[in-house]
């Protein structure tokens, strides 16, 4: 008989705040849980719940839209609003933020079976549902069923056997309901296989062969329930498609002049959302998505030793106006514009499926300081030419006293600094989703306004399509 592990073994910090957002919500989620009479079980890292986890709760239900419904309400009442939810054709995923006192996330998944891609059964309902147990005055999956999904959700999806979960997995080897929800998943070959290697430690070998086992999983479950897979594909096909029209993740872009902050801020960002978003849907780019090659790397006489990017900050960059330069320039600026609109292919699929898609500068830079990037046509041809590309849902443009600004860098003169805050200035205030923002200030009050508005403006953006979109 597997053990829960007691108050003494838990891996919880040393010291935690009285209340977490997460505290507060999970609390009235269970005791309303319990009031409806809702079947429910927490799977995995519940070891610290209801006040603290190291990454999102997941949650197997088995009126996942009931749930959602009492998940919902619950949040309301502990003051944190819903900014991000992906329906999945086996649940959804929710992320939530309150800004008192200062901003928290929760991230809380709901689903009513374990799957792979959401519509390929790994650890179905009544597994789940049948293997819970009473844990700290909720309900969790009875660990037997845990290793199962430890074992085979990490596998199909990535190819991993994790390190922290392969000895819980091994000490179930001989337990005759681990091997039926093996065999449930990847039939019983596929299960006597992996009993074999788990039974040798052979976590390699398993690896291995994760894209086998991940086609046995699919044909298992087409024969098993063809009718109830095909319709979860089809409900998972038309929400992916859906989602290329009306993303759930975020855009952003960040600009200013050299010094305003962008490189500090934007890796204190990336850290802090982290966890905001959907897992492995974060991609950070520098000015354009690099879809296409730099034009150096063309040449047959390219250097080496350039930068990546091909940017260098030093100092106020000039270029020649000859008719032949002009020329040139047009053929660049042209190849840098083909990339931001073709580049989008890069993070499409994060931004439609609850990613973050951060670039520190973007095409918008052009139009302020357009020699930084050896080049210079006509603005006009730039802003119309601009129409065509993708549109950050967020612009920041990050401003600082000059004075500030020469403190920190002195490689542009006073006056062009002021000039490219004045263009930028006037850029922002043209632009749909562009925000001012003061860096002078400390980098902690910085980056919560940052936080503050992309949440607000990603809860707004939920609210309108309706939490179901």
């Amino acid at each position: 008989m597997s053990r829960l592990p007691t108050s003494g073994e838990m891996n919880t910090p040393s010291s935690l705040p009285k209340e977490t957002a997460l505290g507060g919500l999970l609390k009235t989620l269970f005791t309303e849980l319990e009031r409806s009479g809702q079947s429910y079980c927490v799977c995995g890292n519940y070891e610290g719940l209801p006040e603290y986890t190291s990454h999102d709760v997941d949650i197997w239900a088995s009126d996942v839209e009931a749930f959602e419904k009492i998940l919902y309400a619950s949040a309301e009442k502990n003051g944190l609003t819903l900014y991000l939810r992906n329906r999945l054709a086996n649940g959804s995923n929710n992320f939530f933020y309150k800004t008192s006192p200062g901003i928290e996330f929760v991230h809380i998944d709901v689903l009513s079976e374990c799957a792979w891609a959401s519509f390929v059964p790994i650890v179905r309902s009544a597994r789940i549902g049948e293997g819970r147990v009473k844990y700290r005055g909720f309900f969790v999956a009875e660990p037997i069923v845990e290793s199962a999904m430890h074992l085979l959700y990490p596998l199909l999806h990535a190819g991993k056997v994790k390190d922290k979960y392969r000895e819980k997995i091994f000490s179930f080897r001989e337990e005759p309901r681990f091997a039926l929800i093996l065999e449930e998943a990847v039939g019983k070959d596929g299960a006597g296989e992996l009993l074999a290697k788990i039974s040798r430690r052979d976590w390699k070998g398993i690896e291995k062969n994760a894209g086998r086992y991940r086609l046995q999983a699919v044909l298992n479950s087409l024969a098993r329930d063809n009718v109830r897979v095909a319709r979860a594909f089809i409900s998972f096909a038309w929400t992916n498609v859906a989602r290329l029209f009306s993303p759930s993740g975020l855009f952003m872009a960040v600009m200013g002049p050299d010094g305003c902050g962008k490189t500090t801020l934007s890796n204190r960002l990336l850290e802090k959302f982290g966890d905001c978003f959907t897992s492995g849907k974060l991609k950070k780019f520098y000015w354009r998505p690099f879809l296409l090659p730099r034009i150096a790397d063309l040449s047959p006489f390219k250097k080496k030793g350039k930068p990546r990017n091909g940017l260098e900050d030093v100092g106020l960059r000039t270029v020649s106006m000859s008719p032949k330069a002009r020329l040139a320039y047009l053929l660049k600026f042209l190849y840098y514009w083909a990339d931001f609109v073709a580049g989008r292919l890069k993070y499409q699929s994060a931004w439609s499926r609850g990613g973050l898609v951060f670039f520190d500068r973007y095409y918008y830079d052009h139009m302020v300081y357009p020699e930084r990037f050896g080049f210079s046509v006509p603005k006009p041809l730039m802003r119309a030419l601009g129409r065509l590309i993708p549109e950050p849902d967020l612009k920041f443009y990050l401003h600082a006293p000059p004075k500030r600004l020469l403190e920190r860098k002195q490689e542009l003169p006073a006056s062009e600094i002021i000039r490219q805050q004045e263009e930028y200035r006037r850029l922002i205030a043209s632009l749909k989703g562009g925000y001012v923002i003061d860096t002078s200030r400390t980098i902690e009050e910085t980056e919560q306004e940052i936080m503050r508005i992309c949440a607000s403006f990603m809860a707004k953006r939920l609210k309108r399509g309706g939490i179901n979109g």
